[in-house]
């Protein structure tokens, strides 16, 4: 009966240890955070296995060619592919934002019926009103605006470098003003993180950040330096942990920039 008894415990046991892994893994697969003993929080990164060709264009940074990669296995609209191109923007641009996270699904939901051919392609002119009506009515300082002239030349300086991934809609050897769903927030998501991490840039407002940019093109600080929007990380995460939080004042006003702009919900 002893033997029998201890048997018994080690199935139990091994049951237990059993159904806990199977819990893990799907809180894992689904991207939530759940606290492991002896190691603390985690949390699934990368949210999709990548499955890119590297780009082959010089001077392009890693990011970028995981992001440009990406964009070129999604151009069969496969959709494990269209939602792995997402994540990649959201992992490069956003690491600590869980792969559960609805926004990842709003904006593949939206990129997908936009491949699909369910839904338009969003001008430059629609993302700048946009954007501009959710930053003042989310109380954003008056320098926080974009213009259409802005975010054209965002797209020209990006494209080098994102060659398979920006201006991909009705653009041939000159970039048009039509935006995919996915591009749409991959722009957002840098100006965004330029006017809270690098605000400096940004404080003349959309004119000035194109005349800077400009005389940048014209006149490089050294040989070596190119001309590129670039993002320096700062030194919290305020803005992952407020998209974090669906009650936020930020989660709000993405939303609604999200539900102006017709993803769907």
């Amino acid at each position: 009966m002893r033997a029998l008894g201890w048997r018994s415990l080690k199935w139990l046991t091994a049951a237990v240890l059993m159904a806990s892994l199977f819990v893990v893994y799907g809180r894992w697969r689904h991207g939530d955070r759940f606290y492991i003993l002896g190691i603390g929080t985690v949390f699934r990164f990368p949210c999709s296995s990548y499955r890119y060709e590297p780009s082959v264009e010089p001077g392009v940074i890693q990011a970028f060619g995981v992001i440009d990669g990406a964009a070129s296995a999604a151009r069969a609209n496969d959709g494990d592919a269209v939602a792995a191109l997402v994540d990649a923007v959201f992992d490069r641009a956003l690491p600590a934002m869980p792969c559960s996270n609805p926004f990842r699904r709003r904006v593949t939901d939206a990129e997908l019926r936009f491949r699909g051919g369910l839904r338009p392609s969003i001008s430059e002119r629609e993302l700048s009103e946009t954007a501009n009506d959710v930053l003042a009515a989310g109380g954003a300082p008056t320098w926080a605006r974009t213009s259409v002239a802005q975010l054209h030349l965002l797209r020209d300086v990006l494209r080098p470098e994102l060659p398979r991934f920006i201006g991909t809609v009705a653009s041939e050897y000159r970039l048009s003003d039509q935006l995919s769903p996915i591009e749409v927030a991959f722009l957002a998501m840098q100006l965004g993180r330029g006017m809270i991490y690098g605000f400096e840039e940004f404080q003349n407002g959309p004119e000035g950040w194109v005349e800077h940019i400009r005389a940048l093109q014209v006149n490089p600080p050294a040989p070596t330096t190119r001309a590129v929007f670039r993002i320096q990380r700062g030194p919290d995460l305020d803005l992952e942990r407020e998209l974090n939080e669906s009650d936020s004042t930020t989660s709000r006003s993405t939303n609604r920039f999200l539900d102006r702009l017709g993803f769907p919900p």
